[in-house]
């Protein structure tokens, strides 16, 4: 075990200031922020002078932020009176002081030359970027040599990753009248990992793109409050009945599907591999009568671009403006829903409402899938929309969201009128996501390239743990935590098992973001990064992009611990589009080689890898349920529920003016009102004290127990997924450590 212990160079400005302290509820905050005060204008420069005649300047950009807090929280009870609190919703109890540094030093030689320092921040995130910076209408645009924001614009499949903290690169970009060229390489060490944690929950993330939304499952029929619903699934082996298109079908069951007449709604199971048939009627008229679908679905123009604002009635003659294929276009209308979605089966004309690869005008696109065991409780589930790059939610839109895990699905949504507003079938139809009116993300001609959309889905999990592990073999030093977006200090890490340890109490609302650095990751990680890309003009409506790039790991003696860790992957794309009023194609092509192991070497097991620690925090264990008859066969006697001893609970923590709490030792004597009897509806044992043993977990179980004769106590700790074993059957030993320190 090995204690956190940070040192830092610091330096003070002094400034006198008057503070406010407010008293809202038994808490109170003071916030500080140094403030220039408002001049005549200040020079674009700090200093701007000549040095051998050569131009230099000095510029420097950004804030420094001071924050010093002070919060206590208290409760009043008629029973026990004034209690101070070690916990209060969103406030940091305590006093609390913060800097907070976001500073861009740059020199700048001759308007061309610079060198650029930042501190965004933290005093750790540290950045350097130096190059050179062409002038208008030169060939060299720029080069730029740094760890930070190296990297080329993305290409058709091939999008360069983000920077991480210990890489380093280079990038230039040239430019004629007619074309662009950019060059990129880059080493990325990055053998880092980072964990996110709420409370005693581990979150899972996982960015989803906007076009990855679930097709052919969901569909909206034109009408609701419908009669005799009936769905016919294309089924070349078992279908019992044969439409005019020479398909077999037969029809959907509860294993297939769920039908909703009231609401008009189809829900497959699955997404099927055929056609997909739907025939109803509504007050005597069947489905595709010029009487039903008034405002049903959403205007489709000839270049396949929808307009859910402009509502189109559906009936067999409602006209299909686009083409079956992409221009060139002949006028239209093209076809009406009767030549293209009609189908006679059973002596009934039924909608073909989905068929693979076709974009059909009822299928709502708006699901997400969640993954496999994700939590029946929705407020273990959480989606945003952030930015790509970022995982900051953004708020400049009106997208909601849905957690359906039940379905293993989630949905995006603008509001609860499905039939009422078709924005619902298309929810990122809209700015900032796309400028409509646009083909990319939906209709008949979408493009689902990478790179055309700047938006991401962040998807978090919360998944309960019964204590905060990282990963095993963590550099020691390297480990950095934010709790609730600020510093923290006041932890320690067993670096051999990854094991975390706070000093404090961590509240269920508290966010920690935990960053760290494994073994190995200076010497046995190390990509190398190329790309290169070429934009070409050849004409005003042409425009041709070709691009290259790789990724491999060339470091000698590098091995993998886990497969597919260390892949490598070569690529070469290119694209053709062209944009005339009445034409337009986009054409796009790559080739790649991926290998699934870049070092040839794979580390199956490491030796210090084979054991688990187990936490002893009182708030994760609890008294046991009785033990089955054959848990302890040897004994000569069973434990029954009715011969549960007592297991006591007492508080051992010395709570401060301001909601701070210590943990005591078993020598302290608790106030009466920290010491709980032993009834209905009060805590039951067991608790931690204090046990001075300097290790990181300075805490001991403690079972205080009152046994009569023949009686029992027992308690439990969950083994939970995310302590870095799921699997307890290669164990071989469980080393427990216990003192008696009173028996009577």
């Amino acid at each position: 075990m090995y204690s956190n212990l940070n040192s830092r160079r610091s330096s003070t400005l002094s400034i006198l200031f008057p503070l406010i302290l407010l008293l809202v509820g038994g808490a109170g905050t003071v916030h500080t922020q140094v403030h220039l005060l408002e001049q005549e204008e200040a020079p674009e420069a700090i200093f701007d002078f000549d040095i051998a005649d050569r131009e230099v300047e000095l510029f420097l950009l950004g804030s420094w932020s001071t924050l010093l807090s002070g919060a206590t929280g208290f409760m009043v009870r008629p029973d026990i009176g004034v209690t101070a609190l070690d916990y209060f919703p969103d406030m940091e109890l305590g006093f609390f002081f913060e800097q907070v540094p976001d500073i861009t030093l740059s020199i700048w030689l001759m308007k061309r030359y610079f060198i650029e320092l930042s501190v965004l921040g933290s005093f750790e995130n540290n950045f350097i970027l130096m190059g050179y910076q062409g002038q208008e209408d030169e060939l060299l645009h720029h080069v730029y040599l740094g760890n930070r924001d190296i990297g080329i614009d993305p290409y058709p499949f091939i999008e360069i990753p983000e920077m991480g903290e210990s890489s380093l690169g280079a990038e230039a970009e040239l430019g004629t009248p007619s074309s662009v060229h950019q060059m990129m390489i880059r080493f990325d060490n990055n053998d880092s990992g980072e964990k996110l944690f709420i409370g005693q929950n581990e979150v899972e993330e996982q960015l989803i793109s906007l076009d990855s939304y679930q097709q052919g499952r969901f569909f909206k029929l034109p009408d609701d409050d419908v009669d005799n619903l009936e769905v016919y699934l294309e089924d070349a082996e078992d279908g019992s009945f044969t439409g005019d298109d020479n398909r077999k079908y037969r029809k959907a069951d509860l294993d297939d599907a769920v039908l909703d007449s009231f609401e008009g709604l189809v829900s497959l199971n699955e997404q099927h591999p055929g056609r997909v048939l739907v025939y109803y009627t509504k007050g005597g008229s069947p489905i595709g009568s010029a009487s039903l679908g008034g405002n049903s679905i959403a205007n489709v123009d000839n270049k396949g671009r929808i307009y859910p604002n402009i509502p189109d009635d559906f009936d067999w003659n409602t006209d299909i403006l686009y083409p079956p294929f992409p221009p060139p276009l002949p006028p239209p209308p093209y076809y009406t829903m009767g030549d293209k979605r009609k189908d006679t089966i059973a002596g009934k004309e039924a909608l073909l409402l989905w068929e693979p690869f076709k974009f059909s005008e009822f299928d709502i696109l708006s699901s997400y899938p969640l993954p496999s065991g994700a939590p029946l409780d929705l407020w273990r589930i959480r989606m945003n929309v952030v930015k790509k790059g970022s995982k900051t939610r953004t708020y400049d839109h009106d997208v909601l969201f849905r957690a359906k895990p039940e379905e293993s699905r989630f949905k995006a949504y603008i509001d609860d009128d499905l039939r009422g507003n078709l924005s619902n079938l298309y929810p990122f139809l809209r700015t900032p996501f796309v400028e409509p009116p646009d083909n990319r993300l939906y209709g008949p001609f979408s493009d689902k390239l990478e790179g055309n959309y700047d938006r991401e889905i962040l998807l978090q999990i919360l998944y309960p743990v019964s204590a905060y592990y990282l990963e095993p073999n963590i550099i020691p030093g390297s480990v950095q935590v934010l709790r609730n977006g600020k510093e923290e200090t006041r932890f320690s890490v067993d670096y051999e098992s990854g094991a975390l340890s706070f000093d404090i109490a961590i509240n269920p609302t508290d966010r920690l973001d935990v960053s760290y650095k494994k073994r190995g990751a200076l010497l046995n990680n190390g990509d190398l990064v190329f790309g290169w890309g070429n934009k070409f003009q050849l004409s005003e409506f042409t425009n041709l992009e070709v691009a290259t790039g790789f990724r491999w790991n060339f470091l000698p003696g590098s091995y993998s611990e886990k497969a597919y860790s260390r892949t490598g992957a070569v690529i070469g794309s290119t694209r053709l589009n062209a944009r005339y009023d009445y034409l337009s194609y986009d054409v796009s092509a790559a080739v790649s080689y991926t290998h699934p192991d870049t070092t040839g070497i794979l580390r199956l097991l490491s030796m210090e890898e084979t054991g688990i620690e187990v936490s002893l925090s009182g708030d994760l264990s609890y008294p046991s349920s009785v033990p089955k008859d054959d848990v302890a066969p040897f004994l000569p006697f069973s434990f029954p529920q009715t011969t549960r001893g007592k297991l006591f609970y007492k508080d051992y923590r010395q709570y401060g003016l301001f909601g701070e709490a210590v943990l005591q030792g078993p020598d302290w004597n608790p106030p009466s009102e920290q010491i709980f009897a032993y009834e209905s509806g009060s805590q039951p044992g067991p608790y931690n004290v204090a046990d001075g043993s300097g290790e990181d977990a300075d805490q001991s179980l403690v079972l205080d127990f009152d046994l009569q004769s023949n009686e029992w106590v027992g308690i439990q700790i969950p083994v939970l997924p995310g302590m870095g074993i799921s699997d307890l059957s290669t164990l071989e030993a469980i080393l427990l450590s216990y003192k008696v320190i009173d028996f009577a």
